[in-house]
């Protein structure tokens, strides 16, 4: 129900064997009323805090974001369209789940 980097894992990690690609960011967990119901300027600046931990840490961001929140009831695709606008600017590089845990 949380965004970030919990437990400061900014890389994928090994745990029992298993490869684990933490998750970061999630439309339902800053929007939804059901979570933390956040404006979308107030999910913003969460995201802004987690792309700027990133950046410090060279962490790996993960996104989550439902096809049904890019259309009505939600129509969340502003905030989703400004997280990867602002990774293109800060020269991120973008990956499938696969070569991220390939790449750890």
């Amino acid at each position: 129900d949380d965004v970030g980097f919990i437990e400061e894992k900014y890389h994928p990690f090994e745990k029992s064997g298993l490869a684990v690609l933490p998750l970061n960011i999630q439309d339902g967990s800053l929007l939804a009323h059901w979570h933390q119901s956040l404006t979308m300027d107030q999910a913003w600046e969460r995201v802004k805090e987690i792309l700027e931990t990133a950046r410090k840490h060279k962490a790996v961001v993960t996104i989550l974001w439902h096809n049904v929140s890019f259309t009505y009831p939600r129509c969340w695709q502003n905030l989703y369209t400004r997280i990867i606008e602002q990774g293109k600017a800060d020269g991120a590089r973008f990956m499938t789940a696969i070569e991220a845990v390939e790449n750890r």
